[in-house]
């Protein structure tokens, strides 16, 4: 009986050691599956902050883009505005210098209008003599001239 309460405490003690060493077993699997699910926890955490980092990098880029985009759009509008501007002002210099030059010419041509007027032979009653009419007629014909080179050149100057 000796025998058999040893060969039954060996086989318990067997036992027990098979128990516990299946035990020790499975919580180093639990635990070796437990760091393989969190480094691929992590692995895959990390993968997804890298991939969202690269998208918000290249939204940041894209809307960096767009503003210069839309900045040289306006600078452009802008250099339009302003070149329309000066070519306006251009041409309203252009046309008080044309106006200026239409007044001085509209003024010179009153001037000599009005020293034909004054020189005009009006009636019979004045002196007759030959010299004196010669001297009017060419003095005449002289403004008269004048007067018609300064209508061309405002017809020029008009056109």
């Amino acid at each position: 009986m000796k025998r058999g309460i040893i060969v039954l405490i060996l086989v318990l003690l067997f036992l027990l050691g098979l128990i516990f060493g299946w035990n020790a077993y499975k919580n180093r699997q639990a635990k070796t599956s437990q760091a393989l699910e969190a480094s691929r926890t992590t692995a895959v955490t990390d993968a997804d902050a890298a991939r969202l980092a690269a998208e918000k990098k290249a939204a940041e880029q894209a809307a960096e883009a767009a503003r210069l985009a839309a900045l040289e759009k306006l600078r452009a509008q802008e250099a339009a505005a302003k070149d329309a501007a000066d070519r306006e002002a251009a041409r309203l210099a252009a046309l008080e210098a044309q106006k200026a030059r239409e007044a001085a010419l509209n003024a010179e041509l009153a001037a000599l209008t009005a020293e034909l007027d004054a020189r005009l032979i009006y009636s019979s009653d004045y002196k007759r003599r030959n010299h004196y009419y010669k001297t009017v007629e060419l003095s005449n014909a002289e403004i008269e001239a004048r007067i018609a080179a300064l209508n061309a050149e405002i017809a020029a100057a008009a056109k």
